[in-house]
C-alpha cells in the first residue's frame, strides 16, 4: 500500500472530514503557488495529495524545501525570460511518453521495499541498496534532470534545442547544470559531494566492495578516486538520493499545476495513446487517493472492453445516513463517473455506492459519448449532470 493511501485511510480513521483535510492540503502547499486558487479545483487529485504527503513525510526538513524553492526557482527564471519555449518543452510529445514509461517503471521500483537486515547478509544488504540506488536515478531521476537543464539553458540563450537535450549522456547533463551553479546540493550529494550520475555509474558498474572490517570500498571512475562507507552511511546516502528525486517530481509537479490552464493550450492531443501507455495500477492508484480523499474507499473496480465500474464504499456512512444526508452522499458518488471515463475511455462508466457494512445501497452511471462531449467542451455540466442515470436498488432503505 502507498504511503498516501495509507495516510488518508488513517486521516479517515481518526474522523477528519473532507472539509478539514482539504483546508491542510491547501493551507500547506499555498505558498509554493503562484496561483493558489487552482487547489481549491484540483485538491482532490492524486498528484496534489501525493505532494501534500511528501510534505507531511519530510516535516518541513530543511534540505527538502531549499531544494523545492531551487526547482521552482528554474521553471520560474525560464517563464520569465520564454514562456513559450518553456511551455513547449513541458509538453514536448516524445518527452512526455517517455515520462509515462519512466512512470511505469518508477511505480514497481517505489513497491520495492527493500530489506536492510536481510538475515544479516551484509553483501546482499549492500547489493539490494546500489540496485535501489541506479533504477531510482536511471527512471526517475533522468527525465527530470534533463529538462531541467533545457529550462536552465532558456535562461541563458533564451532558445533550446529539447531534442538535442534528450540525447545527451546524464553525467553530461548533470555536469552542465552545476556548471551553471544550480542545483549543487541536489546533484551533488552531501556530505561527500558524490554528484547523482556518479552513484548511478558506481552501482550500475558495482565498482565497489566489502572490506574485511565490513566497511564499504566504492570506487569512483578510477582507482585513485575511492571513498569509504559504512552501512549507516549507504542507508543515509540512499535516501538523501531518493529524497532529491522526489524534489525534482514535486518542484516540477507543483509549477505545472500552477500554470495548468496555460500549459493546456500547447498539449499535444494523443490521449487515447496516453492512456493506454499508462499501467493499470498507476490508473487505479490515481482514482483510489481521489476517492479516499473524499471519504470513499475503492473497493473493486472492473474493467471490461467497454464498461468501466468502480464499487465505493462510503466512509462516513456506517448505515445510519437517512434523508437529505444519504441522498447527498449518493449524488457525491456519482461525481465520480467523469475521472472514470477520463481513466479508462470506455462506453459505459458505472457507480456502484455501499454503505460501510457492504450495502449496495445505489447505482449511477453515463455513457461514454456524454463524457467525451462535456470533456471537448461541446457541452456542459447541466448536459452531463442530466444524462447521468441515478438507480436505487432493492438494498436501499432510506
Amino acid at each position: 500500500m502507498s504511503k498516501i493511501i495509507e495516510m488518508l485511510i488513517e486521516l479517515n480513521n481518526q474522523g477528519y472530514s473532507r472539509e478539514e483535510l482539504k483546508e491542510s492540503v491547501i493551507s500547506v502547499l499555498t505558498p509554493y503557488f503562484d496561483h493558489p486558487e487552482v487547489l481549491d479545483d484540483y485538491w482532490t487529485s492524486c498528484d496534489i495529495l501525493s505532494v501534500f504527503e511528501y510534505f507531511i513525510r519530510y516535516g518541513y526538513n530543511e534540505d527538502f524545501l531549499n531544494g523545492l524553492r531551487n526547482v521552482l526557482e528554474i521553471f520560474k527564471e525560464g517563464r520569465i525570460k520564454n514562456t513559450d519555449a518553456l511551455f513547449s518543452i513541458l509538453t514536448y510529445n516524445e518527452a512526455q511518453k517517455n515520462y509515462l514509461q519512466q512512470e511505469n517503471k518508477m511505480w514497481t521500483v517505489r513497491q520495492y521495499d527493500y530489506e536492510l537486515d536481510n538475515g544479516n547478509d551484509l553483501y546482499k544488504t549492500v547489493m539490494d541498496l546500489f540496485q535501489h540506488i541506479k533504477k531510482a536515478i536511471e527512471i526517475g531521476a533522468k527525465p527530470y534532470i534533463f529538462e531541467l537543464l533545457a529550462t536552465i539553458k532558456l535562461t541563458t540563450t533564451s532558445k533550446c534545442d529539447y531534442s538535442r537535450v534528450l540525447k545527451m549522456k546524464l553525467g553530461v547533463a548533470v555536469m552542465s547544470i552545476i556548471d551553471q551553479n544550480k542545483l549543487l546540493t541536489e546533484l551533488m550529494i552531501p556530505p561527500l559531494k558524490i554528484k547523482l550520475s556518479d552513484w548511478r555509474n558506481i552501482a550500475a558498474h558495482e565498482s565497489y566492495c566489502i572490506a574485511n572490517n565490513n566497511q564499504i570500498v566504492c570506487t569512483n571512475k578510477d582507482d585513485s578516486d575511492v571513498f569509504i562507507l559504512s552501512l549507516d552511511d549507504l542507508i543515509d546516502y540512499t535516501h538523501k538520493i531518493i529524497r532529491t528525486i522526489n524534489i525534482f517530481s514535486i518542484g516540477r509537479c507543483i509549477f505545472t499545476y500552477d500554470n495548468i490552464s496555460e500549459l493546456a493550450a500547447y498539449q499535444q492531443k494523443d490521449e487515447k495513446q496516453q492512456g493506454q501507455l499508462i499501467r493499470n495500477e498507476i490508473l487505479e492508484h490515481r482514482l483510489r487517493a481521489s476517492f479516499l480523499s473524499q471519504s470513499f474507499f475503492l473497493d473493486t473496480l472492473e474493467i471490461s472492453e467497454n464498461t468501466a465500474t468502480a464499487h465505493l464504499v462510503d466512509l462516513l456512512n456506517n448505515g445510519t445516513l437517512v434523508g437529505e444526508k444519504i441522498r447527498d452522499r449518493y449524488i457525491h458518488s456519482s461525481q465520480f463517473l467523469f475521472p472514470l471515463w477520463q481513466n479508462y475511455r470506455k462506453r459505459l462508466l458505472q457507480v456502484f455506492y455501499y454503505n460501510s457494512k457492504k450495502t449496495v445501497c445505489f447505482k449511477t452511471s453515463v455513457i461514454g459519448d456524454v463524457c467525451s462531449k462535456y470533456n471537448s467542451g461541446e457541452e456542459n455540466l447541466d448536459y452531463f449532470a442530466k444524462n447521468v442515470i441515478f438507480e436505487h436498488t432493492q438494498a436501499d432503505q432510506s
